[in-house]
């Protein structure tokens, strides 16, 4: 699969059709599971239009923070995500897509993604 490009501010790029997902929280074993918070959807707005900044994960180390969505710029599985629900394992993320989650932790198996500051 080939994608195209569009480039951020700081130069790098998003897969172009990059999508969000309708926000949701997340039940134990990584269902969709009701109605996201107020914050989320307060960042998600800030997100979209006073971000926060986000941190780039390309390794597979462990990296945490206080993010409240995630941007798969390739194909992109993560190894473990923590949220207010639990830890959640072998996630498959489409490149270019964007899942509104509040999450502290994060891990990759493979793939790039951004983290968006909360």
């Amino acid at each position: 699969m080939s994608l195209n490009y569009m480039s951020l501010a700081d130069g790098r790029a998003l897969p172009v059709g990059t999508g969000i997902m309708p926000v949701c929280s997340f039940d134990q074993d990584g269902k969709p599971a009701g109605a996201a918070t107020d914050k989320t959807l307060a960042d998600l707005t800030a997100f979209l239009f006073a971000r926060k900044g986000e941190t780039y994960i390309h390794d597979d180390t462990l990296h945490e923070g206080d993010w409240f969505a995630v941007t798969a710029v390739e194909d992109t599985v993560i190894a473990s995500i923590t949220t207010p629900t639990g830890t959640h394992t072998d996630v498959p993320i489409p490149g270019g897509l964007t899942l509104p989650l509040q999450f502290t932790a994060v891990t990759l198996t493979s793939g790039k993604v951004f983290a968006w500051i909360a």
